[in-house]
């Protein structure tokens, strides 16, 4: 038992960040990085600047929204906090998106979590 090792000391610890310390804004899909897709406005379709990939505006706010939700964890977020964190004009989509892909709690200030996590 002594020179057994267990499971959860071979991986190293998760090192939670503040959140306020993470940089916000559109990160590509494709080659992850920020700022290189740019929204405009009524325009379904978005080219990346640096790997000159076309994606929908739906898939780029969708990786993006994952992505907090991973972030933010059992937490959980809100829609204004989506809406900051994608830099969004159009409310509607982020909103949509969020009660489509992820699961919510409450009525009025809904916050939105990944599905199939355990919160206590």
């Amino acid at each position: 038992m002594q020179k057994q090792q267990f499971f959860s000391h071979k991986f190293k610890q998760r090192i939670k960040l503040d959140f306020s310390l993470i940089k916000k804004g559109i990160k590509c899909p494709n080659c992850k990085k920020l700022y290189t897709i740019s929204i405009e406005k009524n325009k379904k379709y978005m080219i990346c600047i640096q790997c000159k990939n076309t994606f929908k505006r739906r898939t780029v706010y969708y990786f993006n929204i994952m992505e907090l939700a991973v972030i933010k964890g059992e937490e959980g977020f809100t829609l204004q906090e989506a809406i900051q964190w994608c830099e969004a004009e159009n409310v509607y989509s982020v909103r949509r998106i969020c009660n489509e892909y992820l699961e919510c709690e409450g009525q009025r200030y809904k916050r939105y979590y990944l599905k199939n996590i355990e919160r206590s």
